[in-house]
């Protein structure tokens, strides 16, 4: 892991990139739909498992 280029992204962050409210962000992380980082109380999400996610839920979108 290249710690420069896969930064650890905030809730808000997240919220902001995938144009959600937080309650969707937090169903997701409930439903385990997305991969999660907890230190302590925080919860952080990988730029790049969130590329990722985005990507496969892309993938299943144009399957369809």
């Amino acid at each position: 892991m290249n710690l420069n280029t896969d930064k650890l992204m905030t809730r808000q962050e997240v919220c902001d990139t995938l144009g959600v409210c937080l309650g969707t962000f937090i169903k997701l992380i409930n439903e385990q739909e997305l991969p999660v980082i907890q230190i302590g109380r925080r919860v952080f999400v990988k730029q790049s498992d969130l590329e990722s996610w985005i990507e496969t839920k892309r993938g299943l979108r144009n399957a369809e």
